[in-house]
C-alpha cells in the first residue's frame, strides 16, 4: 500500500517494508527505505466523555452503579479497552464535602467504566480525572442514591 502526497516541489510517496521511497524534485532523486510506526499516546482527560449505564443516574441503596468511559489521548484518538492507562474516580457530597474514608467510593479505573456498589442514600458527585489530574468533560457527574429496594 502507497500513500503520494504531492506539492509544488515534490512528490513523496509512503511506502509499506517492501517498498521505498521516491522524492523527484527535477533536482534530486532518491530511492530510501523507511517505515512508520503508530503509537497511541496516553489517557488524556480533558478529551474523555463519560455516561451513565442507560443515562441513569438514580440508584437504590446497595444496587450497583456503572459509569461508562470513552478514553482518549492528548491527540484525541479514542483508546481502545486493552490498553492500560488509569483513570481516578471519587465521589463527593453534592454540596462538594468528601466522603467518610474506607467507603470504597474512591480508587482508579484500567478500563472503559466504574462499576460501584451504592451504600447510602444523598445526592453526590463522581469526579473522574486522569493521572495529571485533568477532568474528564462534564466531571464531575450527578448521581441520588435513594433508600429502599427496587421492585421488578
Amino acid at each position: 500500500m502507497s500513500l503520494y502526497i504531492n506539492s509544488l516541489f515534490c512528490i513523496i510517496k509512503i511506502c509499506t517494508e517492501s517498498e521505498s521511497l521516491l522524492i523527484n524534485n527535477n533536482f534530486l532523486s532518491l530511492t530510501l527505505s523507511f517505515f512508520i510506526s503508530l503509537s497511541v499516546g496516553s489517557v488524556f482527560g480533558g478529551y474523555c466523555q463519560g455516561s451513565w449505564l442507560d443515562n441513569v443516574n438514580t440508584f437504590f441503596a446497595g444496587q450497583s452503579a456503572t459509569f461508562l468511559i470513552e478514553r482518549y489521548d492528548v491527540y484525541r484518538n479514542k483508546i481502545s479497552p486493552n490498553v492500560s492507562d488509569i483513570l481516578y474516580y471519587h465521589v463527593t457530597h453534592a454540596d462538594g464535602s468528601l466522603l467518610s474514608e474506607g467507603n470504597g467510593l474512591d480508587g482508579f479505573t484500567r478500563h472503559d467504566n466504574i462499576t460501584f456498589i451504592t451504600t447510602f442514600s444523598g445526592t453526590f458527585l463522581l469526579h473522574v480525572s486522569d493521572t495529571a489530574q485533568n477532568d474528564i468533560i462534564g466531571s464531575p457527574f450527578h448521581f441520588i442514591v435513594t433508600a429502599g429496594i427496587k421492585m421488578f
